[in-house]
């Protein structure tokens, strides 16, 4: 096979009719993600994605013919798929024949509610396709859905997907905007999305070709979001190809939101940036804004957190490449200053500059999701205007208080108390004997002043102190 950029795109734009007639067929078929994970055998939809999944002897019809790419003889597919809708298939180039069997030449598959196509990582005789610069990554890998699930489902009034390569994030999102913009550099990406568009029937996006910005100048989003290209290794693939130290992408996006972000929009990113010597990964994002910089709120969850060693030898092994380059990967790195590379979502909100900015850093709970990082950037916001005196105070079913005994005086004395908790996201806490006494009293709901007046009077808690620990914890 030849790289994919050489080749056409395999999908072609037909008629309304051909769209509607395979949509319906497939709904009709159930073909949805339960069926495809029950006929490979796999829990999730990521976990079809490997190559070996894919290569399996799988039933039902549609899975072997749509998802896994088999040849399947002319008598099976008149069996299965009526006449017309077998035309419809072809005229979209769903379908190509060869002799008396036939094929699906691009990769077809459910992903929530929709139906998309995409270019395939295995061929009809199960060779993996050599996947040329501009191949079109399917929509439920493993990266694909951690992006689509931090991506919130709150109504908007205009959003942009930018670098939407089959377009999966734009047509979810597009049940809840007025409108949608699609962008990516690779035609071979618009195509695809505008026929994935096509075949789930969504008006409310319209799919362009745009060097980011670049065909945008003027328009500005209440949500902007993007999956860009982050790999500071890779320059043979333009999916994951993220310039020198991997920043390229994400910084060029971040420097234009000031121009195409309005007040109180907020951009969602899943991205990987790199804490260099002394300038967190947070700290330098907010550079990138330029002169607005102080009308917006940076907030980052860091996913995964590793050592350019650590990513290089991961990446090598991953792609089976010569482990002999890991020295020279760390060397490119490690020259930049990379300390860590940070693997984030990461979420930035324009506040308007009423007010002094926000920045903040947290790790990942185990279930992370657009809701906990819409939560982030509302509280750091309303954090400084919080009285714990007049709230009622819960500690979180996921904390965990150990306390630390030395021995002082010929007796054992309590020293520290260290507050983990693992929800809405991963962090520890230390501190004197009397945190302990605060987040015990918290064992159900309590007013914070009431706990404040024990703390004050039985362990001579200030005021300032109180409010500032009981922001932390929270």
């Amino acid at each position: 096979m030849f790289p994919a950029e050489t080749q056409p795109v395999p999908v072609r734009l037909g008629a309304e009719n051909d769209f509607r007639a395979v949509r319906q067929f497939l709904r009709d078929a159930d073909y949805t993600a339960e069926l495809l994970c029950r006929s490979l055998g796999e829990d999730t939809l990521p976990a079809c994605m490997t190559a070996s999944a894919v290569r399996r002897r799988a039933d039902p019809f549609l899975v072997r013919l749509l998802f896994c790419g088999n040849f399947v003889e002319r008598s099976e597919l008149e069996r299965h798929i009526p006449p017309d809708v077998a035309a419809a298939f072809q005229a979209l180039g769903l379908l190509a024949s060869e002799d008396e069997r036939s094929c699906c030449p691009a990769m077809l598959y459910p992903a929530g509610s929709l139906f998309l196509a995409s270019d395939r990582i295995v061929d009809p005789l199960g060779n993996a396709a050599e996947v040329g610069r501009e191949f079109v990554y399917p929509g439920i890998t493993e990266n694909s859905t951690t992006y689509v699930g931090m991506l919130p489902r709150t109504p908007c009034e205009a959003l942009l997907d930018l670098g939407t390569g089959s377009g999966v994030a734009a047509l979810l999102l597009a049940a809840e905007a007025r409108q949608v913009w699609a962008t990516d550099l690779s035609g071979r990406c618009v195509a695809f999305a505008e026929f994935n568009r096509r075949l789930n029937g969504v008006a409310n996006v319209t799919v362009l070709k745009s060097d980011g910005f670049h065909q945008l100048a003027g328009m500005t989003f209440d949500r902007i979001v993007s999956h860009p290209p982050y790999d500071p290794l890779e320059r043979s693939f333009a999916y994951c190809d993220g310039g020198e130290g991997g920043e390229l992408i994400t910084q060029r996006i971040i420097r234009d939101l000031p121009a195409h972000l309005r007040p109180g929009g907020r951009f969602y990113c899943l991205t990987m940036c790199a804490d260099r010597h002394g300038e967190p990964a947070e700290a330098r994002i907010r550079g990138w804004l330029g002169v607005s910089e102080r009308e917006f709120d940076v907030a980052l969850v860091a996913r995964s957190v590793g050592s350019p060693a650590e990513f290089a030898a991961v990446r090598m092994l991953k792609s089976r490449g010569d482990t002999r380059l890991i020295d020279q990967a760390v060397d490119r790195m490690e020259a930049l200053g990379i300390e860590q590379l940070v693997y984030t979502s990461l979420a930035i909100q324009r506040h308007g500059g009423a007010r002094p900015p926000v920045t903040v850093r947290r790790r990942i709970g185990p279930s992370f999701g657009a809701a906990e990082l819409d939560w982030l950037l509302d509280w750091e916001a309303a954090a400084p205007a919080f009285d714990p005196m007049r709230a009622r105070l819960a500690v979180s079913e996921a904390a965990e208080l150990r306390i630390v005994y030395r021995v002082e005086d010929e007796r054992l004395a309590m020293a520290r108390c260290d507050f983990r908790c693992s929800q809405p996201f991963s962090g520890e806490l230390s501190g004197p004997p009397w945190l302990a006494a605060l987040v015990s009293r918290c064992g159900r709901p309590a007013h914070g002043a009431d706990i404040y007046e024990f703390l004050h009077e039985t362990a001579g808690v200030s005021r300032d102190r109180f409010d500032a620990a009981v922001r932390q914890l929270i």
